[in-house]
């Protein structure tokens, strides 16, 4: 069994961030390590070609019974993420309304390859995402455990999405809702427990007698990282663990939905920490590759400086 895998879901549109992930995924991957693209059907011949990494059709990892839907699924996936019409992408037989959003597809997907994969850790990088120093299986674990991403009681009121996701993820998994503040699971950047993950769609099976997907894609307000946080925390009882969890995503985030200008690149690449090992500029704010080239040579001119050695 191997310890530590890549998995990222990705689509055409993206294709040019995803090159840039999977340049930095062999530059400071372990070698060997295995990295997966979960992408449309349409879309496989472009990923293969690219040769980041394994590629999948997303219908490999989902049930029999969910059906995509391509002509719906080719339109929506090329609409603004502002748009206020749901991306309507994949049908449940079993359960056909609501249909099943791209949002929810999307973490779907997520939690059935982890749970499919024959790795100890898997860590989930979205195409925005490029690493920009080393990791492996011991940048994400305290000895045995997999280390929680948390920030204490960061969820309040002023975050409504996040108390919906909260309030969902206890209610699937059979906890009393509460009230906010919540502790905050969310980031660009996560390792998963692949044996947690597989405990924890169990649970919800035991728990809703009926597979996992069939509950998960009856949802309209879901995160995958706050039920997964949620069912270490108070499902597994680990929540007083300080050891077992970080503050840290490990990633420096510009979630601006507005573009990172080059007069912020050095602002902004001053605030990569110590232990971040990641960068996410995410691909809402338009960010232009330019401007992502910038913050990559400027990080890596930054690190090699450090180091004493000359760039790679």
């Amino acid at each position: 069994m191997a310890e530590l895998s890549v998995l990222t879901l990705v689509y055409a549109p993206d294709l040019t961030l995803c090159m840039e992930l999977a340049d930095s995924l062999q530059r400071f991957l372990p070698e060997g390590t295995n990295a997966e693209l979960i992408v449309p059907v349409e879309d496989v011949g472009k990923f293969e070609q690219l040769g980041a990494g394994q590629v999948r059709p997303e219908c490999a990892a989902l049930p029999p019974w969910f059906t995509i839907v391509p002509r719906i699924s080719a339109l929506t996936r090329r609409m603004s993420a502002f748009s206020p019409i749901p991306r309507i992408v994949a049908i449940n037989r079993h359960r056909p309304v609501p249909p099943i959003r791209g949002w929810i597809l999307q973490q779907i997907l997520k939690l059935a390859a982890v749970a499919e994969s024959t790795s100890d850790i898997v860590v989930v990088i979205d195409s925005d995402v490029e690493l920009v120093r080393p990791i492996t299986a011991d940048t994400f674990r305290d000895g045995a455990d997999v280390v929680l991403y948390r920030k204490v009681d960061a969820v309040t009121s002023e975050l409504p999405h996040h108390v919906l996701w909260h309030q969902t993820a206890r209610r699937v998994l059979g906890l009393p809702v509460g009230a906010p503040p919540y502790h905050d699971y969310i980031s660009s950047f996560m390792a998963w427990d692949t044996g947690v993950v597989r405990s924890m769609l169990t649970h919800i099976e035991d728990l809703h007698h009926r597979p996992w997907q069939d509950v998960i894609s009856g949802e309209v307000h879901f995160s995958e990282w706050t039920l997964y946080g949620v069912f270490v925390d108070e499902v597994l009882g680990r929540r007083n663990s300080q050891q077992l969890h970080r503050s840290s995503p490990l990633c420096l985030e510009w979630w601006g939905t507005t573009p990172l200008t080059p007069q912020a690149v050095p602002g902004f690449t001053a605030g990569l920490g110590a232990d971040d090992v990641a960068v996410m500029i995410s691909a809402k704010s338009g960010t232009s590759m330019e401007v992502r080239k910038q913050v990559r040579e400027l990080i890596r001119s930054g690190r090699d400086a450090h180091h004493g050695v000359p760039g790679s």
